[in-house]
């Protein structure tokens, strides 16, 4: 159970900072190495607090050079046009008819998986419907075209049906086929190829397949013991149907000791698409990146870098609680040591020929609006609420907000910026009780100066085409398995 447990950890760790959708020539670079300037551990980072030199990199959209990026002379109006125009382009580049065979095939695989009895438990009715047994996760994501889903599916399959291999009382699949006979409703066992596990039902045959693993090593303090797990350099994931390959996933787990890793992935889907990630963590910070791809077209590029402390110490994240009702200590993974010792951070988004750029003293800005919260109390002794504090309260937040993170819309074909974005109050007035509240809201400003929060530009009037697009995109996803 120990060693099912780090790996579970292990795993969650690496799935988490996989989900990152992410750039393959973006802010991290194509490699990650220490020469990257986005690597938390670069002393050349911006973003490391030993390097108080700030930024200079003349490409940053944030503080640009005179002559990198300029401001578009685009109006408003004319901006909602473009945008509506990349938008389409990018969610028209998704066929629900290249996965449809697909997806029946992995349904199909889990209705089967009911009946799978070689010492795997199937999942009970709530978890599928909340998406998290593997195979509904798969066919769900494929669906969506869902590169976290499918990487979330292969990881779990790992879990469940690798785990530690060089265990064989922890590996009983290893090096068997398992072969779904329809006529007696079971899976028939017969011996495979070694470091290999297979999976035939109708049409489709799928295989787990790995090569050498890491030693990895952990020590669990609450019992005093040196856990020892052996974790797969990589594993491979593959779906044909009728002989043709329709899914491959290579997960490369890239783990040097239990504190530093960089796991990578990527899924070769049929039609063309090819989804990668990549990320990287050590004691210094986190990063991800990679890509959408199809037929060689990059659709999307992300990336994220976060300075922070010891994030990979699996012991920063366990909380232990003692449960009243029965009576015994419980170990959790909580994420409030994120919020207590993250730093600054950086994050891009291109969308084809659209770029959304930001970063922050997120410590700095976290650490104000904490004050802010101890400071305004904006409700009276017998609990009405006193909205000119709220609203003053409110600005402050924003202020706060608006000089720690900066984010900035560009157009990365002309190099042309399209608005910052920025975050101020507003005011709400209740129709029935016409009571007044105050929140925050994004407001995108432009270069000419004109300002518009998010619900009055992005608009059904002014989207409608991208709006009827993405509608009958979602009509074809539904019509799947109609």
């Amino acid at each position: 159970m120990l060693m099912k447990r780090l790996f579970s950890i292990v795993a969650i760790l690496a799935a988490t900072m996989l989900t990152f959708s992410a750039c393959e020539d973006g802010m991290t670079g194509t490699n990650g190495g220490d020469n990257n300037t986005n690597n938390p551990s670069n002393p050349n980072n911006p973003n490391n607090p030993n390097n108080p030199g700030g930024n200079d990199n003349e490409q940053d959209p944030i503080n640009p050079g005179e002559d990198v990026i300029g401001d578009s002379d685009l109006t408003p109006g004319e901006h909602k046009a473009r945008l509506e125009e990349i938008a389409i382009e990018f969610v028209e580049a998704f066929n629900p008819a290249d996965v449809e065979e697909l997806v029946n095939s992995a349904f199909a695989l889990a209705e089967y998986a009911e009946y799978f009895d070689y010492g795997f438990v199937a999942e009970s009715e709530d978890v599928v419907e909340e998406g998290g047994a593997p195979v509904e996760t798969l066919a769900r994501g494929l669906q969506r075209f869902s590169a976290a889903d499918i990487v979330a599916f292969a990881t779990r399959a790992t879990e469940d049906f690798v785990v530690d291999i060089n265990d064989p009382d922890m590996n009983p699949y290893a090096g068997k086929c398992y072969t779904w006979n329809g006529d007696d409703y079971a899976w028939e066992e017969t011996n495979g190829k070694d470091k290999t596990i297979t999976f035939e039902w109708d049409d489709t045959v799928a295989t787990i397949s790995w090569a050498k693993s890491t030693k990895v090593e952990y020590y669990y303090e609450d019992e005093d013991m040196n856990v020892v797990v052996y974790v797969p350099n990589n594993v491979e994931i593959s779906f044909k149907i009728n002989g043709k390959e329709y899914l491959n996933i290579v997960l490369e787990t890239n783990i040097t000791n239990i504190q530093t890793w960089a796991p990578e992935y990527k899924v070769t889907l049929n039609g063309g698409y090819e989804f990668t990630g990549r990320s990287k963590g050590n004691s210094k910070g986190l990063e991800a990146g990679g890509s959408i791809k199809k037929s060689g077209k990059t659709l999307l590029n992300a990336a994220a870098v976060v300075a922070i402390n010891d994030a990979t110490d699996i012991d920063n994240w366990m909380t232990e609680y003692y449960d009243e009702y029965d009576g015994v200590y419980y170990t959790e993974v909580s994420v409030e040591y994120f919020f207590d010792q993250v730093k600054t951070g950086a994050a891009q988004l291109d969308i084809l020929e659209l770029s959304i750029v930001g970063e922050g003293d997120f410590k700095g800005m976290y650490e104000e609006i904490e004050r802010l919260d101890e400071e305004y109390d904006y409700w009276d002794e017998n609990w009405n609420k006193l909205p000119d504090v709220e609203k003053e309260y409110c600005d402050e937040v924003c202020k706060y907000v608006n000089e720690k993170v900066k984010v900035v819309l560009v157009y990365n074909d002309t190099k042309e910026r399209v608005a910052n974005i920025v975050f101020a109050t507003r005011k709400y007035v209740d129709e029935y009780d016409g009571f007044i509240d105050y929140d925050f809201e994004p407001i995108l400003v432009f270069p000419d100066g004109s300002k518009f929060a998010f619900d009055e530009y992005f608009t059904e009037k002014a989207f409608g085409d991208l709006i009827e697009a993405a509608e009958a995109l979602a009509e074809e996803f539904s019509s799947l398995l109609s």
